[in-house]
């Protein structure tokens, strides 16, 4: 893995040919972006709070989790997570994010922190890169709870942030599920191209 500071880097060995299209809209800003994924953050974050509520005795609790924390303890949280966040996307990545081609990068005039991968993926992989995050961060802890009735508000408060950053990823999973099985993609800067693999005899 390495790290890059600024936006997504493009492929120094990739140039889209014909057999590549291009994902729609990919030249919206990252703020479009974002913007266009926050319905689906907030739903998120109601889903999670609905789970906790039917899964766990956690209504008791609820009047114990403040938003926001205080200031110091709400930056640590949110960066804390937003790490752990991104490299679990990584280690979905080829080779476990341990390639030079795994990237975690940091984009200052974005405030944005993203990881990415520069060569091909398959479909499938893709998605379990997008939804892995969401799994073990914010749906995992919530079953663990439930089968040992062992409750900690901070678990809560973190699994219910992580809904909220993972957001952007089920509004890309959508996206992503519209292409056929034996898709590859391939991230360049800040497009993104796809094709079908043929497969020969």
């Amino acid at each position: 893995m390495r790290f890059h500071l600024g936006s997504f880097p493009e492929s120094a060995d990739f140039i889209p040919d014909t057999s590549w299209r291009s994902f729609e809209d990919q030249e919206q800003s990252i703020w479009i972006w974002q913007l266009k994924a926050f319905p689906i953050a907030i739903i998120n974050m109601g889903v999670i709070m609905l789970i906790w509520i039917i899964l766990t005795p956690v209504e008791g609790m609820l009047r114990d989790i403040s938003f926001p924390l205080p200031l110091k303890g709400f930056l640590i949280c949110f960066i804390s997570v937003l790490i752990v966040h991104e490299l679990i996307h990584a280690a979905l990545h080829p080779m476990a994010g341990c390639s030079p081609r795994s990237i975690l990068g940091f984009w200052p005039s974005r405030m944005f922190l993203y990881a990415t991968y520069d060569g091909d993926i398959t479909r499938n992989r893709y998605l379990a890169i997008l939804l892995m995050p969401f799994i073990m961060i914010s749906i995992i802890p919530i079953f663990v709870a439930a089968i040992g009735q062992v409750l900690n508000v901070w678990v809560v408060y973190i699994t219910i942030l992580n809904a909220y950053l993972a957001g952007g990823d089920i509004f890309s999973t959508s996206t992503i599920l519209k292409l056929p099985p034996n898709t590859i993609i391939r991230n360049h800067g800040s497009n993104a191209y796809w094709k079908e693999k043929v497969d020969r005899d």
